[in-house]
């Protein structure tokens, strides 16, 4: 999400700051009882109080003439666009595996032994060493284009997601439909039930809204949202109702509904308008998306996969050192029986033992099936894009 500008260096026609917006949005996230409505009132006369300071109007919205220094001032709710990861970097990354690695070196060191000891055949004595290298690159290749295409894959979706998050907001007092992205501090936007709410505002106009925060606070209750008007008539209610009462009240901050609507959390009912004071990454869930990590979620299957994987994996590792062992055991005992000849036959018999650490790290590559995983993964995300086709779109892999 874009940053806005040092608000220093700007000379700028707006009254209030991005830090005050997010001041007041915090005021409420922590508030004890009426925090908030306070400081809305007080320091900035109410919502049309507000709304002056960020040059819009609480009925006829913005004009378009003002947009790109709204961005520069406050920033843009549109996300940044996905780092894309070079094949390059995905290459690194597949040869960054330990049964690679060991290849690799088993590789050179075949190289080495051949070049050196293959007196008579030498020409053809790099065969071996460079068709493990060969074998490598194939395996690493596949799996950096594996990769590179389930990371394509994933960005289309998202793509898709992002187009589909449209809302409807005033524009010279004309009722219009725009993006997620195309939304502006000091715009007037229309609550629709079962909308996620796409930035930090102010309710101003509205019947019966409720609002789900649990996203937010893990609080599963519906929150009811009112103007400030009716906040304060509340107020007003609660405070009548506390004098002529002898019981001692404890005041929480769900006594009070609050007209600040937060980014993140869901629309539970209702129909009205709201003012757009925070965009981006100054929003609360701006905030909470920077800090999340970008990594994949795995689906089930994938984990026991992976388990799977994991056990056969400790499996061959077992059969593998077995077999290396025998294999020694087998040679020195072969070779006690016949005499070791150190001076004329050192070429051999490391070429053997090469040969045995070869067949040993064959054994494990087969028997690790790494291949579960990421199979399952192309598999899920082509048929995603698949299911777009009966206008199904599945956001997670891991609800498949």
């Amino acid at each position: 999400m874009s940053e806005p500008s040092e608000e220093k260096e700007i000379n700028t026609k707006f009254k209030v700051k991005v830090s005050d917006l997010v001041d007041l949005v915090e005021t409420y996230r922590n508030r004890k009882f009426d925090e908030d409505l306070k400081v809305l009132k007080g320091d900035y006369g109410g919502v049309e109080g507000i709304a002056e300071k960020l040059f819009s109007d609480v009925k006829n919205g913005l004009t378009p003439n003002d947009i790109e220094e709204r961005d520069l001032v406050f920033g843009s709710n549109a996300k940044d666009p996905p780092k894309r990861s070079s094949f390059c970097k995905l290459m690194l990354q597949a040869l960054d595996d330990l049964m690679l690695k060991v290849l690799i070196v088993a590789a050179l060191i075949s190289l080495i032994i051949s070049m050196i000891f293959e007196g008579d055949h030498r020409e053809i004595a790099w065969v071996e060493g460079a068709a493990i290298l060969v074998a490598v690159f194939v395996v690493s290749f596949v799996t950096a284009y594996n990769d590179y295409t389930k990371e394509a894959q994933f960005i289309k979706l998202n793509a898709y997601n992002d187009a589909q998050n449209n809302v409807h907001v005033m524009r010279e007092g004309k009722r219009e439909l725009i993006n997620f992205d195309d939304l502006k501090v000091g715009d007037v936007v229309e609550v629709e039930v079962g909308m996620a709410i796409p930035t930090d505002a102010i309710l101003i106009r509205g019947t019966g809204v409720t609002t789900d925060e649990s996203a937010m606070t893990g609080e599963s209750i519906e929150l009811k949202k009112e103007t400030l008007e009716m906040c304060e008539q509340r107020l007003e209610e609660k405070v009548e109702e506390e004098k002529f009462s002898k019981a001692n009240h404890e005041r929480s901050n769900h006594d009070l509904p609050s007209p600040i609507l937060v980014s993140g959390t869901q629309i539970q009912t209702g129909e009205g308008w709201f003012l757009v004071i925070v965009v981006g990454k100054h929003s609360c869930l701006g905030k909470i998306m920077a800090k999340l990590s970008t990594k994949i979620e795995q689906t089930p299957l994938q984990i026991k996969l992976e388990e799977i994987a994991t056990d056969i994996g400790k499996l061959g590792m077992i059969a593998a050192a077995i077999t290396v062992l025998v294999l020694f055991i087998r040679f020195f005992v072969e070779q006690g029986i016949e005499g070791f000849d150190w001076k004329s036959d050192v070429g051999s018999y490391l070429q053997s033992w090469f040969g045995y650490i070869i067949i040993g790290v064959t054994i494990v590559v087969v028997a690790v099936p790494e291949g579960l995983p990421l199979a399952v993964m192309i598999s899920l995300a082509y048929s995603v894009r698949k299911m777009l086709a009966d206008k199904n779109f599945v956001k997670r892999l891991a609800a498949c």
